[in-house]
């Protein structure tokens, strides 16, 4: 058919194809901010692949549950630090609380870093109690997410994530130090239970302490397992370690949510 001049203005080719591209980028751009959103908190499985579970962070981005390890990891990693009248109303079914940590990992800094998932489909909240355990209840949370939505998701491991905290904490720990003194860990073993005791050289740690242990050398507070002792004038402590292998323990100075001088390394062998 025909059409008279006045009515269509000429283009070049390459300005529509130009064009074309920028309006699909930007669909795709607004689409994957959309999904990041809206899937944050949540634990999602891949339904048309394998079933592997990624954890949603605050970020937007999926970290791959392995195994029981990975869980522990991103407890660690991803774990907020709530106190205990806070976490008591969280408990209780306080709306406030509960919204504002939807789909968040909290840790009871107050407690004995006692772990706990808020589901942001209802803001139950669930008790994490070590590294399988979580594994099996977040896979348990798990939505369906298909291919191309997952394909969206930034994703990285929990050793990625694990070691992004880790160089993080190392270099404020650095900053934050309150003293030159020095900590000296020992301990003895007996079967699965560790008694641990130091000595502090040179300073005081009024906050009290966090005694930190990981499979990995050199464990840190925030980012690996640990228990708060808040009575500055404490030198010991127990564990009982329910998995065979070898963990590093050391003892940290508490500065309200760091810390700051740590002990050696102690290493123990569980049989």
């Amino acid at each position: 058919g025909w059409i008279g001049q006045a009515l269509v203005a000429r283009t070049e080719a390459t300005d529509f194809t130009q064009k074309t591209e920028i309006a699909k980028s930007k669909a795709y751009e607004e689409k994957t901010a959309s999904i990041k959103e809206r899937l944050k908190g949540y634990i999602v499985l891949a339904v048309e692949s394998k079933g592997e579970a990624y954890y949603i962070t605050k970020e937007g981005v999926g970290v791959y549950l392995k195994d029981g390890n990975a869980a522990f990891q991103l407890m660690r990693g991803q774990g907020l630090g709530i106190n205990n009248k806070d976490l008591d109303k969280l408990k209780n079914g306080d709306k406030n609380i509960g919204s504002r940590l939807r789909g968040r990992i909290v840790l009871a800094v107050e407690r004995n870093g006692e772990a706990y998932y808020i589901s942001p489909k209802n803001l139950k909240v669930y008790f994490l109690k070590n590294g399988q355990g979580a594994f099996e209840l977040l896979r348990q949370e798990g939505m369906g997410i298909n291919n191309a939505n997952l394909a969206l998701i930034t994703k990285k491991s929990a050793d990625e994530t694990k070691s992004a905290v880790k160089e993080k904490n190392k270099n404020e720990d650095v900053a934050v130090s309150s003293s030159d003194g020095s900590i000296t860990l020992d301990g003895q073993q007996s079967g699965n239970k560790v008694s641990l005791n130091w000595s502090l050289v040179g300073f005081d740690s009024s906050m009290g302490f966090k005694v930190v242990v990981s499979k990995e050398l050199d464990p840190v507070y925030p980012g690996n397992e640990y228990h708060y002792l808040s009575d500055a004038g404490t030198r010991s402590d127990t564990w009982e370690l329910d998995e065979p292998g070898t963990y590093f323990f050391r003892v940290c100075e508490y500065l309200g949510g760091k810390c700051g001088v740590y002990s050696n390394n102690l290493k123990v062998e569980i049989e």
